[in-house]
């Protein structure tokens, strides 16, 4: 790659855009991001890269400012229903023509940005991206909902818990009922445990003993509190 090539590559698990400032060693390269900040990037981390131009990493703020209008992850079903019947996979140049009628770099990139984060109607084949099947999507979909609704209950359970340590009155749902049972018994069964059986046991030795159930880690972690058996005792 030449120096000045705009890239998109990963670090840490996230996305960052960068230009290309010079090899390093053999197989790195040194990559500038839009503070002026270097890092030693192996090719496995860059996912993309702009083609046609030079840049500099003082351009980076404004090409992420060029692509946020495009990118609305809900024009990919459009996309999805043109392509799905004959399979069809494409690039993200193609992509890009097909959802925004033109394929500059920054349009491209903006598709390529719209396939990587889509999980409902496209999965990526090599170098381009190919539509799920109509059977797919669907149960991708219905998994989404699932997910959604599971995450609102977490949500409001927490909410109805963080009321009633206040002292407010909250009428409890079925299954916070039984979330708050299960830790009940939990509490109590740690509570009744001999001294001797306690003596010199930590955390660690008591979760390995005596683990919590997979339902009081999971309220532990809604409630924000240590999924521990102390962290469960002294909740309760």
């Amino acid at each position: 790659m030449e120096k000045g090539t705009l890239v998109e590559f990963k670090l840490q698990g996230d996305r960052h855009l960068g230009v290309i400032d010079r090899q390093d060693g053999k197989n790195r390269w040194i990559v500038v991001d839009e503070r002026g900040q270097p890092h030693s990037v192996a090719p496995r981390q860059i996912n993309y890269q702009i083609a046609g131009e030079t840049y500099k990493p003082s351009q980076i703020a404004d090409i992420l400012s060029e692509i946020e209008p495009y990118l609305d992850l809900s024009s990919l079903e459009v996309a999805w229903e043109l392509l799905v019947e004959e399979g069809l996979a494409v690039t993200s140049e193609e992509m890009a023509l097909l959802l925004f009628s033109e394929s500059s770099p920054s349009q491209s990139y903006a598709a390529h940005c719209l396939l990587s984060d889509d999980t409902v109607y496209f999965k990526q084949k090599g170098n381009s991206y190919e539509p799920r099947t109509k059977s797919q999507v669907a149960e991708r979909k219905h998994q989404l909902e699932v997910e959604a609704l599971k995450a609102k209950g977490q949500q409001e359970f927490l909410a109805r818990v963080e009321q009633a340590l206040i002292g407010k009155e909250v009428k409890w749902q079925k299954y916070d009922c039984q979330r708050l049972e299960v830790l009940e018994k939990y509490a109590t069964f740690l509570a009744e445990l001999s001294d001797m059986a306690r003596k010199g046991l930590d955390d660690n030795s008591l979760a390995r003993f005596y683990p919590p159930p997979a339902q009081i880690l999971e309220t532990m972690n809604i409630l924000g509190r240590p999924a521990t058996p102390s962290g469960t005792f002294k909740f309760w």
